[in-house]
C-alpha cells in the first residue's frame, strides 16, 4: 500500500493490466530570454533520477553539480522532459546525447532554476488491461477531486529517517543516510517525506469518514497540514483527525523546526483528455506542482 494511506475516494472497481507508458513534460514559471550567464537546457531522460542526470552533465560538462539547478525532481522509471539549469558554459556544449538521456535545446537566460520554479506538469499516461472501461467512471470523479496525497516516490524509507531527525534522534538519522549513501544536502528532502506520510495519514482518515469524505468547504476546497511549528489545525472533526494523527506518533507542533503550511486534500485534472478501450486506457492531463499521477493511477488500478 501506498505509505499512510488504506483507503480511496472512488468506490469503483479498479482495472487490472500494467502502465505501458508514462511521460512527463515540465512547465516552468519562467522561459529562457536568450541573454545571462545561465544556460536553461530542455532534457529528456529515462532510467534516471535528476540527482543522477546532474551528475551525469557535470561530470560531461567537467563543472561543479552545484553550478546546476532545477525546478522539480522527477521520477527515474518515467520518460521526462524537464528544464535544468547549468551556469557559465557554451549553450552549444550543452546539446549533447548519451543512451538515457538527450539535451533538445540550450538557451542562455539570466535566472537560475530552483526548486518550485514551476507551474506543474503535464502528464500522458497509457495503461494495458483486460477491461479498461470501468476506469472511465472513476476519471468522471477524479477530474474534479483527485486525492492530493504524496507519491511512492516521495517515500522509500525516507520518512523512516526523516522521524529520527523530527524526535531528535539525528545522529542515528545522518548514519542512516550515510549507510544508504542519500547526500547530506538531502537532509530537508528526508524531513519533508516524513511530513509527507502524515499528511497522507490525515488525508486517509478523512477518507475513512462519510461526513469528511465529501467535504468541500471553503473557497479553494478543504486542505490539511503539512505540519510545521507555526502550521494552524483545523476545527471540528477535521482537527480532531489532524491531532489524532501528531498525538499517534507522540509529538507537537514544537517538535518541528518549520513553520509548515496548509496543501490542499484535493486537485483537479486540468485539460483531461481519455481514450478508452477494452484493451487499454489513455490519459493525458495537467496537474500543479508538488501534486503526483501516481495519485490519479492509485484511484484507477485499487492495487496500491
Amino acid at each position: 500500500m501506498l505509505s499512510g494511506m488504506t483507503d480511496y475516494l472512488t468506490n469503483t472497481p479498479g482495472i487490472d493490466g500494467e502502465v505501458t507508458h508514462f511521460e512527463v513534460f515540465e512547465v516552468p514559471k519562467f522561459q529562457p530570454t536568450g541573454q545571462g550567464e545561465h544556460i536553461w537546457m530542455l532534457v529528456e531522460k529515462i532510467g534516471l533520477t535528476t540527482h543522477e542526470l546532474v551528475r551525469r552533465l557535470a561530470r560531461q560538462f567537467n563543472v561543479s553539480p552545484t553550478r546546476f539547478g532545477y525546478a522539480g525532481l522527477k521520477d527515474k522509471h518515467a520518460r521526462t522532459i524537464q528544464w535544468l539549469s547549468v551556469w557559465d558554459i557554451d549553450p552549444e556544449q550543452a546539446i549533447v546525447s548519451a543512451n538515457n538521456f538527450k539535451v533538445h535545446m540550450a538557451m542562455k537566460t539570466a535566472r537560475k532554476l530552483k526548486p518550485g520554479t514551476l507551474y506543474g506538469n503535464w502528464f500522458h499516461i497509457k495503461l494495458s488491461s483486460n477491461d479498461a472501461r470501468p476506469a472511465k467512471e472513476t476519471l468522471e470523479v477524479l477530474e474534479h477531486r483527485t486525492p492530493n496525497v504524496f507519491g511512492p516516490q516521495r517515500f522509500g524509507g525516507n520518512e523512516e529517517i526523516g522521524r529520527l531527525f523530527i524526535i531528535g534522534q539525528t545522529e542515528k538519522a545522518k548514519e542512516l543516510m550515510r549507510t544508504r549513501r542519500i547526500p547530506r544536502t538531502m537532509t530537508r528532502f528526508m524531513i519533508d517525506a516524513y511530513g509527507s506520510l502524515l499528511f497522507n495519514r490525515v488525508v486517509d482518515r478523512r477518507l475513512k469518514d462519510p461526513e469528511l469524505k465529501g467535504d468541500l468547504i471553503g473557497r479553494f476546497g478543504p486542505t490539511g497540514p503539512l505540519y510545521g511549528k507555526n502550521v494552524p489545525l483545523a476545527q471540528d472533526k477535521a482537527g480532531e483527525i489532524e491531532r489524532q494523527v501528531l498525538s499517534s506518533e507522540g509529538l507537537e507542533l514544537s517538535d518541528f523546526s518549520g513553520k509548515g503550511k496548509r496543501r490542499a486534500l484535493f486537485v483537479s485534472l486540468k485539460g483531461l483528455e481519455t481514450t478508452v478501450s477494452k484493451n487499454e486506457l489513455e490519459l493525458k492531463f495537467f496537474l500543479p506542482k508538488g501534486s503526483y499521477a501516481t495519485a490519479v493511477l492509485r484511484e484507477i488500478q485499487k492495487k496500491y
